[in-house]
């Protein structure tokens, strides 16, 4: 299966990649039958850049990923409630 195959082998996302430093605000987003969140381990050049001075709502602390950033699980999964939570580190092409 795709969660799965994800699981093992990680995926790139081919968009740019929005993203929020706030918990709060990321869970609102993932208000789904079967939510998902990703918890991001990234250092150095694989980090993304803060674009919260652009947004309409600078309290989100927007942080945007170029196009093609690698996810590859680290192999850390937790459910808090119904939610799903990998931790994947980020690689930037």
């Amino acid at each position: 299966s795709d969660p799965q195959k994800f699981k093992e082998q990680g995926g790139t996302e081919v968009a740019p990649m929005s993203t929020t430093e706030n918990k709060e605000v990321a869970l609102q987003y993932s208000n789904s039958v079967c939510p998902l969140l990703f918890k991001f381990k990234a250092k150095g050049l694989s980090m993304g850049v803060d674009i919260s001075y652009l947004s309409v709502y600078p309290k989100e602390r927007e942080v945007l990923y170029p196009p093609l950033t690698y996810l590859m699980p680290s192999g850390e999964t937790e459910m808090e409630g119904n939610i799903t939570v990998y931790t994947v580190k980020l690689t930037i092409s």
